[in-house]
């Protein structure tokens, strides 16, 4: 066999494991929203059953594990759904090699938004110790002074507003609102003709 023929051998090999990386990724677009509907079924049946049915406390925790493994199965099916809208948007770019790294970040974009931690919207940290039967913190509701100091300081290390408030551990209006206190990056504005 010569060189020809065995370049000739891989690109079709190529194109063949191309064809059918293509086959498979619709197969996972085509079956994701029917997979998380079922899932969200189980999630509605397990839920009415605790809600619904007199259970004995080792039914409950045994219906309890079952929700657990659903919502986490839920979770990873939600994040495929992301990744395929990255890959659905964009995925005309990959005809261009010049474009194609707009897909692969686009991509990695929605990896790193993926698996956040949850934000409690009514539980504590308190509620939720209680209910893992663990010691329950002694909090005192003590607000945290922000220096007009330390505020700059994050500023200058270019820090946006969103990060020091999670640096902080407050709002993103209450740095605003500070920095607006403290005179600290707001933009002066002139009106037309000053």
């Amino acid at each position: 066999m010569n060189d020809m023929e065995n370049k000739e051998k891989i690109f079709l090999a190529k194109i063949q494991l191309l064809i059918n990386t293509f086959e498979e990724i619709d197969d996972i677009v085509a079956n994701n929203p029917n997979d998380q509907q079922a899932i969200d079924f189980e999630i509605s049946d397990y839920l009415h059953l605790l809600q619904n049915e007199d259970l004995s406390d080792e039914s409950m925790l045994e219906v309890s594990k079952k929700l657990r493994n659903a919502r986490i199965k839920r979770n990873q099916l939600q994040n495929t759904s992301q990744l395929i809208k990255a890959y659905t948007d964009n995925k005309s770019k990959l005809a261009y090699q010049n474009n194609r790294y707009c897909m692969e970040n686009a991509i990695k974009n929605v990896v790193n938004r993926l698996n956040q931690d949850y934000n409690y919207r009514v539980l504590d940290t308190n509620d939720i110790l209680e209910i893992k039967n663990e010691k329950p913190l002694v909090v005192t509701k003590e607000k945290h002074k922000i220096t007009k100091e330390t505020l700059e300081e994050m500023i200058n290390c270019g820090m946006k507003t969103n990060e020091i408030a999670l640096a902080l551990n407050c709002s993103p209006s209450n740095i605003s609102h500070l920095k607006k206190t403290y005179g600290l990056g707001t933009r002066n504005y002139t009106k037309r003709g000053e």
